[in-house]
């Protein structure tokens, strides 16, 4: 028996596009924050500031970390993870966001090349990190729109990475 996915709404999937499309163009940059989950098991993002002064790192801190998650309280969510985005590479994590992350976290990494967003859970295989990835739907209000993932990557036609 597979997982359920967890649902993206696309309101929010676009906000992920445009502010890591924003951060990408600026200077390689990437966004962050702390994703969490209503009820119905739809997905809202909560932003923090990256304080990593590095291209194609994200930082913030345990004050900024702290403050995402009562807000997440304050909108009666379930905090789940982190999310960030990848600003040329692939929405996989990297041998750094795996060694970095607990065991059983999730993150959302999105792919600002590929406009693709997955969820990814760090799981623990023959005694080392690794990450598996769990379905995501990206979800309109009329229904499903898409379902993230290697299939969708696959489909990629023009990517939005000018170092194509």
């Amino acid at each position: 028996m597979g997982l359920s996915p967890i649902r993206l709404p696309v309101r929010e999937w676009r906000r992920l596009r445009r502010r890591a499309y924003a951060a990408q163009q600026i200077d390689v940059s990437e966004i962050c924050g702390l994703f969490a989950v209503r009820a119905n098991r739809q997905i809202f993002l909560v932003f923090v500031a990256n304080e990593s002064d590095r291209d194609g790192h994200f930082e913030f801190s345990w004050q900024q970390f702290w403050l995402a998650r009562k807000q997440i309280r304050r909108l009666h969510g379930r905090y789940i993870g982190i999310f960030h985005s990848h600003p040329i590479a692939t929405a996989a994590p990297g041998p750094m966001d795996i060694r970095k992350s607990r065991i059983n976290s999730y993150q959302i990494i999105y792919d600002v090349c590929g406009t693709t967003a997955r969820l990814w859970r760090v799981v623990k295989r023959g005694g080392k990190k690794a990450a598996a990835e769990i379905p995501l739907l990206i979800e309109r209000t009329s229904g499903v729109w898409s379902l993230s993932g290697p299939e969708q990557a696959r489909q990629l036609e023009t990517p939005n990475c000018p170092w194509f």
